[in-house]
């Protein structure tokens, strides 16, 4: 137990490097479950979409 309280005085001493680093990996945390979200969406429109045929946008009128 005194090692846990040891390593928390050491932590709260230097409070402005433990937030910067908590601060950045939490940052880090949040971008990659962001980036895994997109991945997961786009590969699952794109197996939907060879299925269905996907999104058709008509830029000019059909002839």
């Amino acid at each position: 137990m005194s090692s846990a309280a040891q390593t928390t005085a050491q932590l709260s001493s230097r409070l402005g490097v433990t937030f910067v680093i908590f601060a950045l990996v939490l940052t880090l945390a949040g971008a990659v479950v962001l980036a895994g979200a997109a991945l997961l969406v786009t590969v699952g429109y794109n197996l939907m979409a060879g299925l269905v045929g996907g999104i058709e946008v008509d830029l000019r009128e059909r002839r």
